[in-house]
């Protein structure tokens, strides 16, 4: 949010700040052009511990709030500089991250109650190809793309689906290429590892939040994984009270330490400059 002076909640100072928790906080809570929440309902600590892992990280948010835009659709340009996420725990409006982490909890037969659900990645969502849009500062502010992965006749998952199979992601909140590149190689490679969701009821998960990590382990359907909890429903009937559904998917690290090459596609949208081609290894 170019230009307006915010509490950077990294070290709680007023400034012109481009870290994205502490904007996300303010689109929430400002009682004029955001959304006027009580900051009672906000977990201030989560937006505190994710702005210092971004100050850390050097991720950055710039961008403009237009009116015509949904708070929803702001909120999500925001997240995506930084793979954020929010999430409901506790009834406050907690901010998080996702990134490496360790498993949390062990899930098997004798902690699972009744049937486990397990669905495979489908096809209607996948692609080989990203084509990211961002801010390129060298081009006059203008939107440029760039293609994960570079070589697209010598990628080997590509030869292997016979096609390219692209899609398109916005990250025009980015200005950096590297920045850029870290989260759209993070977006490219959950295709290859996101082999399956599953899904089972159980009493112990009452701890677990939104996108941790655990460990499934199940003898029958030879699974022995690494997930990352997506959903957690607590059940309400009289019947099963003290039951929590889980969903998860799974969580290789191979998403967050692969890298990929990538280069400059010139499509021509809203550009202020000359196309301009280049490679690089992210």
């Amino acid at each position: 949010m170019k230009g307006l002076i915010i509490r950077d909640l990294a070290d709680l100072t007023m400034k012109c700040s481009s870290n994205p928790p502490s904007q996300i906080y303010e689109v929430l809570t400002n009682n004029i052009w955001g959304m006027g929440l009580d900051p009672e309902l906000i977990d201030l600590d989560s937006f505190r511990t994710i702005a210092q892992y971004c100050k850390d990280n050097n991720y950055y948010s710039n961008g403009n709030v237009s009116y015509n835009d949904s708070y929803k659709k702001t909120i999500e340009s925001i997240l995506q500089t930084f793979g954020g996420f929010l999430y409901i725990n506790s009834g406050k409006i907690h901010c998080g991250a996702e990134r490496k982490t360790l498993p949390v909890m062990t899930f098997n037969e004798s902690n699972i109650i009744g049937e486990v659900k397990i669905t495979s990645s489908g096809s209607n969502s996948y692609c080989n190809t990203i084509d990211a849009k961002y801010t390129a500062v060298g081009n006059k502010y203008g939107n440029d793309v760039v293609r994960f992965p570079s070589d697209i006749k010598n990628d080997p998952t590509i030869t292997r689906d016979g096609r390219v199979i692209a899609q398109a992601l916005d990250f025009s909140w980015i200005y950096d290429q590297k920045q850029l590149a870290t989260f759209a190689n993070r977006e490219l490679l959950k295709m290859k590892y996101t082999t399956n969701t599953i899904s089972f009821t159980t009493s112990d998960a009452w701890n677990l939040e939104i996108m941790d990590c655990i460990n499934i382990s199940l003898t029958e359907p030879g699974i022995n994984e690494k997930y990352r909890v997506i959903q957690k429903d607590i059940s309400t009937k009289q019947d099963s009270i003290g039951i929590i559904t889980v969903t998860a998917v799974t969580a290789n690290d191979g998403i967050y330490d692969r890298k990929r090459s990538w280069y400059m596609v010139p499509i021509g949208i809203n550009r202020k400059g000359t196309n301009r081609h280049s490679s690089k290894e992210s």
